[in-house]
């Protein structure tokens, strides 16, 4: 017959599995929301995305913006492709369309540098940003600009659980098109 110390060691062996997956589970970040490649047709872009993202079209000093937008998991993800007829767009837009989002958003900024994206015939010029709204929530953005189009992918986590992975994945996700 064991003895109640050896009923005990038992006991932990048994339940040492379930308690190890169990603390993993606590320990892990949120659940990564589930992407799909979002290639709309005639926008000259891809992007991962959650499904099913919603449209929205405005009107802003002559260029034309469709947005999509869609919440997965605590992350808020926005898709934007704007298009100015007759402008070919420089690399100096780019700084205009950030202060134009901070302005609009009330954000901070928290890091920010140029970079490119993959684009039809090579690399294009970007403007990649870190930021945080003022109910501290993170958030990341990417904007790009290709002749008279101009292309972005903001992400926010909304759930302020500094999930970094999901971000970064998205917004390096952004790519241009034919």
């Amino acid at each position: 017959m064991p003895s109640a110390m050896g009923r005990r060691e038992s006991h932990h062996r048994r339940f040492a599995p379930l308690l190890l997956a169990l603390s993993l589970a606590w320990l892990a970040p949120a659940a990564v929301a589930a992407t799909t490649t979002f290639a709309p047709p005639g926008e000259h872009l891809s992007v991962l995305a959650p499904p099913n993202p919603t449209a929205k079209d405005t009107e802003e000093s002559g260029t034309q913006i469709r947005e999509w937008t869609a919440e997965d998991d605590g992350l808020f993800y926005l898709v934007q492709h704007g298009v100015h007829p007759g402008t070919v767009f420089q690399a100096t837009q780019l700084d205009a369309d950030l202060k134009d989002f901070v302005g609009g958003t009330g954000c901070t900024i928290t890091a920010q540098r140029t970079t490119t994206v993959p684009g039809p015939d090579g690399p294009l010029a970007a403007l990649r940003i870190a930021f945080t709204m003022p109910n501290g929530a993170p958030g990341e953005g990417l904007w790009t600009i290709m002749g008279d189009e101009a292309f972005g992918a903001v992400i926010l986590d909304m759930s302020r659980a500094g999930r970094q992975g999901p971000m970064d994945a998205f917004v390096d996700s952004l790519r241009i098109v034919k």
